[in-house]
């Protein structure tokens, strides 16, 4: 198993820095192909959203985002302080939870404690077969050739 975690201000001009140091582990790690692509665009979808809501909120509490990778797995989690999180009528933030939504992934939104949320997504450690695919994301999606 391992893990890494990146702290940065609510600044979206750092969100290409993180996931670009996130894409970097996770191929020295040796995830590759749709995984490496599919953890590249979760973690900017979600992390843009933490960023966002965290200034909404008037907050410069930093954000952070942790990739725990072992044998069968690999999970990213985005935590940030309560701030908005549940501005779903932002079309903004709807897109880019239902942008990670539709990775190969599970994801879940979720409040550790009284002061944060953490939203975490787990990805198969590499790419299967990809099964049918649900009625809610009919709807084809790209992926970015690069990190």
């Amino acid at each position: 198993m391992s893990v890494q975690q990146w702290e940065t201000a609510p600044q979206i001009e750092q969100v290409a820095g993180v996931r670009r140091n996130v894409v970097a582990y996770a191929a020295g790690q040796g995830v590759v192909g749709t995984v490496l692509d599919d953890l590249a665009i979760g973690v900017s979808a979600v992390l843009a959203n933490v960023v966002r809501s965290t200034r909404h909120a008037g907050s410069s509490a930093s954000v952070s985002v942790s990739v725990d990778i072992d044998d069968d797995r690999v999970l990213a989690q985005v935590r940030g302080p309560e701030a908005q999180r549940a501005r779903l009528d932002n079309p903004g933030v709807a897109l880019g939870l239902v942008t990670a939504a539709s990775l190969m992934c599970d994801i879940r939104v979720s409040s550790p404690g009284p002061t944060g949320f953490e939203v975490s997504m787990h990805f198969p450690r590499t790419a299967g077969s990809p099964g049918p695919t649900p009625a809610a994301a009919s709807v084809p999606h790209g992926r970015f050739p690069s990190a």
